[in-house]
């Protein structure tokens, strides 16, 4: 009877470990992608958000991530952020910022890493005065276009 008592305490240990992941990976308030977009001395990733409080947005927002987000000081950046209504019809939001709070990596077999996901905060106000802030969770995607930066 120990034993039958031991497993199942066990088994609600699992069942409370797998709740708390599945929480973590639906908290976030808005989801997205990031993606390297653009060869410049300055290049940056793009952070998409398209959904919001579990609705797609209507019009994507886009932040510029700063700098190499593995060497990036704790804290809020002020970012340039765009409103999108739709592709490469974008207005500058008024104010944005965003705060990095989790970078994943993945590496194949001694190849560099590479970013996978990222987690943060962010807080925009757009140009016709909307405030939209909260939590992300973006994937990396490739870019749309082959870049070839000389």
């Amino acid at each position: 009877m120990s034993m039958l008592r031991d497993n199942t305490n066990s088994l609600k240990y699992i069942g409370s470990a797998i709740m708390l992941v599945a929480l973590h990976a639906y908290a976030a308030d808005s989801t997205g992608f990031i993606r390297f977009e653009e060869c410049s001395v300055m290049a940056s990733n793009h952070l998409h958000l398209e959904t919001f409080r579990n609705r797609t947005m209507e019009r994507p927002i886009v932040l510029r991530l700063p700098g190499a987000l593995e060497t990036l000081p704790d804290g809020w950046h002020d970012v340039p952020g765009m409103d999108c209504p739709a592709p490469n019809q974008c207005e500058p939001a008024t104010s944005a910022k965003v705060q990095v709070t989790r970078v994943s990596y993945a590496s194949w077999f001694g190849s560099r890493k590479r970013i996978t996901e990222v987690e943060g905060n962010f807080a925009v106000v757009l140009h016709d005065g909307m405030k939209l802030e909260g939590s992300f969770k973006a994937k990396t995607r490739k870019p749309s276009d082959k870049l070839i930066c000389e």
